[in-house]
């Protein structure tokens, strides 16, 4: 996780390869522990909410297609029905997912350019 939060911005702005922003990292690593610990438990919290919600999402998918093949009503309503609540819990699992992955990156980012490391977030 620290690899891709934090050591990919700094090789993508100042070049080499992955030990090379390791190097550049682990100092700030050390010197800001806690604002790191404090990241990290943060994330957790987050995951913890987005995981809740990403369950209710994947409900709105999953209840009406395990009704449709369970209870073997295999009429041309209950397609109708199953493609249409595919349809809505696809859409909820993406109008959830696309903001909460977005979040994620730009807090990492915003966290890594509040730290010392030679980092400007552009």
């Amino acid at each position: 996780e620290f690899t891709t939060a934090f050591v990919v911005p700094l090789m993508a702005e100042h070049g080499g390869g992955v030990l090379d922003g390791w190097r550049r990292f682990y100092p700030t690593l050390r010197a800001e522990w806690q604002q790191f610990g404090v990241y990290v438990l943060l994330k957790l919290v987050l995951l913890v909410g987005a995981g809740f919600v990403f369950g209710l999402a994947g409900a709105v998918l999953a209840v009406p297609l395990g009704l449709l093949f369970f209870a073997g009503a295999f009429t041309a309503v209950a397609f109708v029905a199953a493609g249409l609540a595919a349809v809505v819990g696809l859409v909820a699992l993406a109008a959830v997912s696309v903001p909460v992955v977005s979040f994620f990156r730009y807090h990492s980012l915003r966290t890594l350019d509040a730290s010392p490391a030679a980092f400007t977030l552009r």
